[in-house]
């Protein structure tokens, strides 16, 4: 960033793409509820991403229960982030190694 002269970094946490073929399934009636089914479009890319680098699955796995767990229980008393920072933090254990 600093090399680029950027202050800031703005990203976009729904794709386009997923996300005309979503509203078309959902006016179709295929499916009923966006954010569950973006959500899996989220973690289906973690893995895919993770599987492409060869992750180690159980250890990444094993990492993402210890920091859910810590993320858990520390919120209220460390932390007051949500649901959303959890999924962060959650795809960031999956892919540490990579």
């Amino acid at each position: 960033m600093k090399n680029l002269q950027v202050k800031e970094i703005l990203y976009c946490d729904r794709a386009l793409r997923e996300g005309l073929i979503v509203d078309n399934l959902l006016h179709k009636g295929i499916i009923k509820d966006r954010l569950l089914y973006q959500q899996t479009i989220r973690e289906r890319s973690v893995l895919e991403l993770a599987n492409k680098y060869h992750f180690l699955k159980d250890h990444a796995h094993q990492v993402k229960k210890i920091s859910a767990a810590i993320f858990d229980q520390t919120k209220g008393l460390l932390h007051n982030y949500t649901d959303k920072e959890k999924e962060l933090l959650e795809a960031a254990a999956i892919l540490h190694d990579i």
